[in-house]
């Protein structure tokens, strides 16, 4: 089944997302390092996992259609999802296109972030064959308000 992925520890798990009773999961980047007590009704999935995500449909808040999940990104000092690649366009001229993964919720058909769709439209992309270089993070983080800080590759594809 898709789910979401939390990493476990001792008695307390490190919140990379949580699953509620509905199926659903909020990840929740951010909270680096945030723990929870540990119950034993908690799921816990490998971050491999992930990749169990590609092809599920991603929506905004209100149902809108984005694209299809590509890939994710991951933010290299925390191995936290944090930008879904997005394939989007039309036949002939698509893209990946990044959106944010802060807050978004994942179910076992579909993505859906925190982001409008009308957001994404004028979001940073790349071919769909290509590599989201370091030259072009800066852009990513700034289209939607977000914190970046230079020097370091802050962007790994999983």
């Amino acid at each position: 089944m898709r789910h979401a992925v939390l990493s476990p520890g001792t008695d307390r798990v490190h919140v990379r997302a949580w699953l509620g009773a509905d199926g659903c999961g909020a990840i929740t980047g951010g909270m680096e390092g945030a723990t929870v007590p540990r119950t034993e009704e908690d799921p816990v999935f490998p971050a491999e996992n992930i990749r169990d995500w590609r092809t599920l449909n991603v929506v905004d808040p209100d149902g809108s259609k984005i694209g299809t999940l590509e890939s994710v990104y991951v933010d290299t000092t925390t191995d936290q999802p944090f930008f879904a690649a997005v394939i989007t366009g039309f036949i002939g001229r698509r893209q990946l296109t990044f959106v944010p993964l802060t807050g978004a919720t994942v179910s076992p058909d579909h993505i859906t972030v925190t982001v409008s769709k009308d957001l994404t439209k004028n979001a940073p992309s790349i071919d769909t064959d290509g590599e989201l270089t370091v030259e072009q993070e800066p852009d990513v983080f700034a289209h939607y308000s977000m914190p970046y800080t230079g020097g370091v590759r802050r962007l790994a594809r999983r």
